[in-house]
């Protein structure tokens, strides 16, 4: 309930942004708006889908960092130790990955993508994923 404690809510999509690493990414949520304060309410759900789509365009975008790959991990409600499953890896690796004290390779963020386009429900596109990895990214030589 907004803070005027009117109850004249209209659902509209409201702009949000996320930062991960020093890179944003934005999207539209939607929410509740109070028409009188325009107090903005968002529910669990949409939080969830928001973020969900921003590591996928992170991923997508090729921004291969420590710092998105927890980012996709926490979207997906994925524990470190399913993880060490999923690579058939060892904890230690994990940590190491979620640290930085490693690098990543470009592959393991692949099957995070799958499992974040899955959960959107659009389409998949690991041929253009795997493609994009053998290149390098902008700006690096």
């Amino acid at each position: 309930m907004p803070e005027c404690g009117d109850a004249r809510l209209n659902e509209t999509p409201v702009s949000r942004k996320v930062e991960v690493g020093g890179r944003q990414v934005g999207g539209e949520v939607d929410a509740l708006m109070c028409t009188k304060c325009g107090h903005v309410m968002f529910s669990g759900p949409a939080l969830e889908a928001f973020e969900i789509s921003a590591a996928a365009a992170l991923i997508e975008h090729r921004v291969l960092t420590p710092q998105t790959f927890r980012f996709a991990l926490k979207a997906l409600g994925i524990k470190s130790k399913e993880l060490v499953t999923m690579f058939f890896t060892i904890p230690e690796t994990v940590s190491r990955w979620e640290a930085g004290t490693i690098k990543i390779g470009p592959l393991c963020f692949f099957p995070l993508l799958m499992l974040l386009q899955e959960t959107m429900g659009g389409e998949l596109r690991p041929a253009r994923m795997l493609a994009g990895m053998q290149t390098k990214p902008a700006g690096r030589r």
